[in-house]
C-alpha cells in the first residue's frame, strides 16, 4: 500500500502519523487494532472527547497522543509542527500526572504481560511498529 496523507479512521482509532500529517501505510491498522484491544474498550481516548465539535475532539486526541507517547522526542516526528497541540495545553489523556499509561493499566489490574504486548503494538513510530507477522510470531494471540 502506498503511503497517503489524508485523514482516515475514527478519532479514537487514528494514529499519530495521521494526526500529525505524516504519510501513513498499513501500519496504521496495527495502531487501530492496538487501540481496540486496550481494555477491550471502544477507544482509549473516549473519556477525553465527550464534548465539542468533531474538529475539537480530534485536536484533543492529537494533543493527548503527543503527550502520552512523547511524540516530540521521537526522531520520526521531528519535522512536525506541534504549535496547535501546545495551544491546547493538554497535560494528559492516558497518562495521569506522573504515572505512565502502562503503569496505570497494571494498577487497574490488567496483567503485565498484556500491557507489555500492548506497549509493543502501540509503537508511535510506524517504521518501528510491529507487523501482523511479528504479532502472530509472538504467540500472544494463541491464548485467544
Amino acid at each position: 500500500m502506498a503511503p497517503d496523507r489524508s485523514e482516515v479512521t475514527s478519532i479514537t482509532y487514528r494514529n499519530p502519523e495521521v494526526y500529525l500529517g505524516k504519510a501513513w501505510t498499513s501500519a496504521m491498522d496495527i495502531w487501530a487494532w492496538g487501540i481496540a484491544i486496550d481494555l477491550h474498550s471502544p477507544g482509549i481516548y473516549d473519556s477525553v472527547i465527550k464534548e465539542g465539535t468533531l474538529e475539537q475532539k480530534a485536536e484533543t486526541v492529537r494533543a493527548c497522543q503527543c503527550h502520552d507517547f512523547d511524540l516530540r522526542s521521537l526522531e520520526y516526528f521531528q519535522d512536525c509542527d506541534f504549535s496547535a497541540v501546545d495551544d491546547l495545553g493538554v497535560n494528559g489523556g492516558l497518562n495521569s500526572g506522573d504515572e505512565h499509561w502502562t503503569d496505570r493499566l497494571v494498577a487497574l489490574g490488567i496483567p503485565e504481560y498484556d500491557v507489555v504486548f500492548l506497549y509493543a503494538v502501540l509503537q508511535p513510530d510506524p517504521t518501528k511498529r510491529m507487523s501482523v507477522d511479528q504479532i502472530l510470531e509472538t504467540g500472544y494471540l494463541d491464548a485467544y
